[in-house]
């Protein structure tokens, strides 16, 4: 990792990174651009790992406790620990070990005793302040709307980034035609869909009254189920405004 190991941003474009030398960045805790959802892990590599996350909550370090090598505190853990437990503090360079820079604070979805924190994992060679419109398509996506066709929306599922849909006639589905209605505070970026029961047929796909075929820009799958096959759909699409899906079986 670079020493300026993390890049912190929000959807605005607006970007900070932080060095974990010459002094451990206990700043992190409080100097964050305004409205975090971003954050980047600067490997000397061409792909860097991100992690994307709903607006609301902050980004802390891990304190500087373990041997300090190479500019990085690291831990070693079970099994080259040898101890059942999370870690211990690194003393030596004798054994296989990890190094943790942050974890996200973000307010738990609850239920009872369960818990569940929501976040988008991915690898890009974009800098951070590029991946806001990644950020708002997942966080604040487009409202979809049914124009015609037999089947009706679900809604959307942030855990598997795609709209959820259902066709009314199982295993019969009718041409559909739908809307997002994107901007730019909730754009389009290669949106997907589930339709459930949608049956076998495999759709020809339009986009704004243009073919897509099957390929790299539109992917189709049928999943099949017990109770019937679902029909997923992916495409490689960006926009800022509204734009109009056909899907005729």
């Amino acid at each position: 990792m670079d020493v300026g190991a993390l890049t912190l941003a929000n959807d605005a474009g607006e970007t900070k990174t932080y060095a974990w030398q010459p002094e451990f960045p206990w700043q992190l805790n409080r100097d964050q651009p305004a409205t975090l959802t971003i954050q980047m892990v600067n490997f000397k590599s061409q792909y860097r790992p991100f992690m994307l996350h709903r607006p609301g909550g902050a980004v802390a370090a891990f304190p500087p406790s373990g041997f300090i090598d190479r500019n990085f505190p690291y831990w070693n853990h079970w099994p080259v620990s040898q101890l059942p437990n999370d870690g211990r503090k690194g003393t030596r360079t004798d054994r296989p070990a990890h190094t943790s820079l942050t974890w996200f604070c973000e307010p738990a979805t609850s239920q009872g005793i369960l818990h569940s924190w929501l976040y988008m994992y991915g690898l890009t060679t974009k800098p951070a302040g590029e991946l806001g419109t990644l950020s708002k398509s997942w966080s604040s996506p487009a409202k979809l709307t049914v124009e015609s066709g037999n089947c009706a929306s679900r809604g959307y599922d942030q855990y598997q980034r795609a709209y959820q849909l259902s066709c009314e006639k199982p295993g019969n589905p009718t041409e559909l035609k739908i809307m997002l209605n994107a901007g730019e505070s909730s754009p389009v970026l290669n949106p997907a869909f589930v339709i459930k029961n949608w049956g076998e047929a495999v759709p020809r796909v339009s986009v704004n009254g243009t073919r897509v075929p099957r390929g790299k820009a539109c992917r189709l799958g049928i999943q099949h189920n017990l109770d019937g096959s679902d029909l997923v759909v992916w495409l490689k699409h960006e926009s800022t405004k509204p734009i109009t899906i056909n899907l005729a079986p």
